[in-house]
């Protein structure tokens, strides 16, 4: 007996790469098999490079109410060194259009403890992001696994090591300037304006279940977690059988 959706979030990779049609299908076939909540959050994940005016007017069409766009930063050599695609200029013109077609829900991603980052270039990049006016703000910390180039460079992972102190700084910071703002802090990296809160980071902050479709997704149901593999190949194999 399952309980209507209140929440898709398309998410992790890529998803903007999709065009609007194929985000159409996804969400028709979810609704075909699935009862959904007539306030349903329908979340998207999108990548500066992707978004165009004309894009957004048609994923609006196909039911997309909420987007989550991964800027990373507004410097040249920040986004260099994360090794991003996008420039800072294609972050401004995919925020500009967001404005033009008037969007009233979105995310914007920011990192911090960056190798050779300062705290005034996230000082900067905070504060502009907050001329744009989002509705949510996502601040994350550069995380080194070991299984990423990053986590295998000695001269990086040093410099993580020997800055802590400077991360700290970034967030407090953060945290600080956004709460007088009268931004809700309701989750360890998220920021929302009242009433904007990403649903499915509620869902997953607070315990309550969600099932993960596709390669690596993560699922959390009737008390069991799982993961899927990450591997593209063998997953397509494990569909095949």
């Amino acid at each position: 007996n399952r309980s209507p959706l209140q929440s898709i979030y398309v998410g992790g990779g890529t998803p903007s790469t999709l065009s609007a049609a194929s985000i159409g299908i996804l969400m028709q076939t979810i609704r075909q098999r699935w009862e959904c909540s007539p306030d349903l959050e329908v979340a998207l994940e999108c990548n500066p490079e992707d978004i165009t005016t004309s894009y957004l007017k048609a994923l609006q069409d196909v039911g997309v109410t909420r987007l989550s766009l991964g800027g990373q930063s507004f410097q040249t050599e920040v986004l260099q060194r994360l090794q991003r695609n996008h420039s800072v200029a294609q972050l401004r013109d995919a925020l500009m259009c967001l404005h033009d077609v008037r969007w009233q829900n979105y995310n914007l991603d920011l990192m911090f403890g960056i190798p050779q980052q300062t705290l005034t270039q996230f000082q900067s990049d905070v504060t502009e992001a907050l001329r744009w006016e989002p509705t949510h703000l996502s601040l994350y910390a550069l995380e080194l696994p070991d299984t990423t180039p990053f986590g295998r460079d000695a001269e990086i992972v040093r410099w993580s090591n020997q800055t802590q102190t400077l991360c700290e700084e970034m967030y407090l910071w953060a945290v600080d300037t956004l709460t007088r703002e009268a931004w809700t802090h309701y989750e360890v990296s998220n920021f929302a304006r009242p009433s904007f809160a990403g649903r499915m980071n509620l869902c997953v902050w607070s315990g309550q279940e969600y099932l993960g479709i596709g390669v690596g997704a993560h699922s959390h149901v009737a008390g069991q977690r799982w993961g899927n593999v990450r591997a593209l190949r063998r997953y397509q194999q494990s569909l095949a059988q």
